[in-house]
């Protein structure tokens, strides 16, 4: 599941790098891609590691 949801971040992260570099649209794009592509890697390492990083994290 978290190579899915990471998969998906990443590319609709790099979709609207794309489409806001292109000025199609606003450039709350910026802001909204680089929370898709941070939350996708973050995603993607966790499930490439096999642990859920937010436990070290918030201590739990």
């Amino acid at each position: 599941m978290r190579l899915y949801f990471g998969s998906f971040a990443t590319l609709i992260g790099l979709f609207l790098v794309a489409i806001t570099y292109l000025n199609i649209i606003e450039p709350w794009g910026w802001i909204a891609s680089s929370i898709l592509l941070v939350a996708g890697f973050g995603s993607l390492l966790a499930a490439s590691y096999g642990v859920c990083m937010l436990r070290s994290v918030l201590g739990r």
